[in-house]
């Protein structure tokens, strides 16, 4: 039903020249879609929204806009590109920009436990899971060549929890470890483990523990402390977005890294929607625009979420995507429609 009208949407990350690339109108498309440019200094970036679009407009840096309701709204641009130099400047300040260039970086939304892929036999020893009433009866051992292996290429070395600790890591996050019967651990054996990085998709280190009446094992990450950093869930921008500018839930760079994937969100009472990409030598910016004609009147309370994709005039090359609503990277979420 209808409520508070809401307007802010975290959405966000990076590149050195503006671009608006218009959106959305009325979830209708027009069958058409075009690209829009704009340039800072040397640095040019060009963006192509394929979701369900009409026809975009973009503003160079500064300049206001003509946009119609339907398209960009005036000031949007500016405002963008100051918020994204704010942006790339906080993060050259930042000490996750060190990791993040040589290290190895999680985000928050890693999932470093995965519970029995085909599930468990009883009720019972779902509880006992989820409670951490886990004996580990098996032999200790060390883990050989602990290395973290990108999809894209590349492996590194690191620190690994050896069989013992790693399940006291994964009886850690059980709920109470003295409830319901214990059920026990009789194998563990190496392998790995699929998460997002700062430099894409990777295999890392991990434990696979085998349940007594079990099909499949549990596992649990076994990256020892120090050998990576997770980045932060807060901000490093303390200034909220200008009006009608929000960030993005979510990014990914496709092969080849001239395309990058937005995740837009938005009202279903906004009637354009689009996404922004400012880039440097060190970061690529991005965010997103919403225009809803009557912003005072009810509008039901829901979320929608779509995805944008911008070609980029220059590979993504290891340059950190940033969010301009929080100044922080942006991990890889992309659910939309």
């Amino acid at each position: 039903m209808a409520s508070a009208r809401w307007r802010s949407i975290c959405l966000a990350a990076a590149c050195l020249a503006v671009l608006a690339v218009a959106a959305c109108t009325g979830g209708k498309s027009t069958g058409s879609a075009s690209t829009g440019s704009a340039r800072t200094g040397s640095t040019s970036v060009r963006g192509l929204n394929t979701g369900s679009a009409g026809s975009p407009s973009s503003t160079a840096p500064g300049a206001s806009s003509s946009a119609s309701p339907r398209s960009l709204p005036a000031g949007v641009n500016a405002a963008f590109g100051t918020r994204a130099r704010e942006a790339v400047v906080a993060w050259g300040h930042a000490p996750l920009a060190k990791a993040w260039r040589t290290g190895l970086v999680l985000f928050p939304q890693d999932v470093l436990s995965l519970p029995p892929s085909g599930g468990f036999p009883s009720t019972a020893d779902s509880l006992a899971y989820k409670a951490g009433a886990l004996v580990f009866t098996g032999r200790p051992s060390s883990y050989p060549d602990p290395r973290v292996t990108w999809a894209g290429g590349g492996t590194m070395k690191v620190g690994a929890l050896d069989a013992t600790t790693a399940f006291a890591k994964l009886l850690s996050s059980g709920s109470c470890p003295a409830c319901g019967h214990p059920v026990a651990v009789t194998a563990a054996r190496p392998t790995t483990l699929t998460v997002a990085t700062n430099k894409g998709q990777a295999a890392i280190p991990a434990w696979a523990f085998t349940l007594a009446g079990v099909s499949t094992p549990v596992i649990q990450a076994a990256l020892a402390p120090g050998s990576y950093v997770t980045a932060p869930s807060g901000s490093l921008l303390s200034q909220p977005l200008a009006a009608d500018l929000v960030g993005v839930s979510g990014a990914q760079a496709l092969s080849g890294g001239g395309t990058l994937t937005l995740a837009v969100s938005r009202s279903p009472c906004d009637t354009g929607w689009g996404a922004l990409v400012y880039g440097s030598a060190s970061a690529i910016v991005v965010g997103a625009w919403n225009y809803d004609p009557n912003p005072n009147a009810p509008c039901p309370a829901s979320l929608l979420v779509g995805l944008v994709t911008v070609r980029l005039s220059a590979p993504l090359a290891g340059r950190v995507i940033l969010d301009a609503a929080s100044g922080d990277p942006v991990g890889p979420g992309l659910v939309g429609r």
